[in-house]
């Protein structure tokens, strides 16, 4: 059953693409998390509150939800929540439209689009600081931690403790990208932390798959492993895996100002964004099929 969800979730996030805000999960874990940490204090003890309400807010939620479900309906349920967890197709789709602008000499509109992949302030980026910023963001994947932890704890714990995994993650990763920043402190660093603990596994699990997509592309997938050496220039213990390899596999430099510059033979381009779409979705797919092997395997 677990395994028939996944692949269920998969096809909807290709087929439907995201809802709009005032129906996605993500949006009311946003509005949730604004509203407390409002009321919150902006210290250590704060943002353990924060991050302990809200996902424990949703990923209950979505388990008790499932397991007062009859069985047909449980299915369709977990699709719907899994595939709101991923929204794989918006973080593509998102960066080919930002490429087809860069392509189109569009530089305002693509730094106008920019923010719904970064945080970063995008107003004053060149295009090959903007192709760099889009690189970046598809090659820190956050697709495969959900899926992950919907796969490991649906084999642990069934299909109601998967799903609930699959949210609990999709919480932390939310909250740290609304608040886990330096500006905030000892309060932003406990969903920053959180996040950089859940993603280690997965992280790590996606260089194999990456090396593969590498290979079949035709891509420098020994650079993109050689370029591993570059991860410590940047601060997340994860995100410098995926940045490092898509830099020495596409042979370009990527940057991001005042914080952390990775060497290329070259300027990332509009095509270069294409090409780390293409790598990101075979790794991926890569990711899945072993995720959904273990499923069918063990559940």
């Amino acid at each position: 059953m677990s395994a028939l969800v996944l692949a269920a979730a998969l096809v909807l996030d290709r087929l439907a693409g995201e809802p709009p805000n005032r129906l996605h999960p993500t949006a009311w874990m946003g509005s949730v998390a604004e509203r407390l940490s409002n009321r919150l204090p902006h210290s250590f003890c704060g943002g353990v509150l924060l991050l302990g309400a809200v996902t424990t807010l949703f990923s209950s939620g979505a388990y008790l939800l499932l397991l007062a479900s009859p069985p047909l309906l449980k299915a369709a349920l977990s699709a719907v929540v899994l595939k709101l967890s991923l929204s794989w197709r918006s973080l593509t789709d998102t960066a080919l439209g930002i490429a087809g602008m860069l392509e189109e000499g569009r530089i305002e509109a693509a730094r106008e689009a920019l923010p719904a992949l970064v945080g970063r302030d995008t107003s004053g980026l060149s295009p090959e600081l903007a192709c760099s910023a889009c690189i970046e963001s598809v090659s820190v994947d956050s697709v495969a931690s959900p899926v992950f932890y919907f796969a490991l704890l649906s084999a642990a714990g069934g299909l109601e403790l998967g799903v609930a995994g699959a949210v609990a993650y999709r919480c932390v990763n939310t909250l740290d990208a609304m608040i886990g920043y330096r500006r905030y402190g000892r309060f932003g660093s406990v969903p920053a932390v959180a996040d950089d603990v859940l993603n280690f596994l997965p992280a790590r699990l996606m260089v194999p798959c990456m090396l593969l997509g590498a290979a079949l592309l035709g891509l420098r997938a020994r650079e993109g492993l050689r370029w591993l050496r570059f991860r410590r220039r940047l601060r997340s213990p994860n995100a410098g895996l995926g940045i490092c390899f898509a830099a020495g596999a596409l042979g370009v430099w990527l940057q991001k100002r005042g914080e952390y510059s990775i060497p290329g033979a070259r300027a990332p381009g509009a095509g270069d964004v294409r090409r780390a779409v293409e790598l990101v979705n075979l790794s991926l797919l890569a990711f899945v099929a072993g995720a959904l092997v273990w499923l069918v395997v063990l559940c």
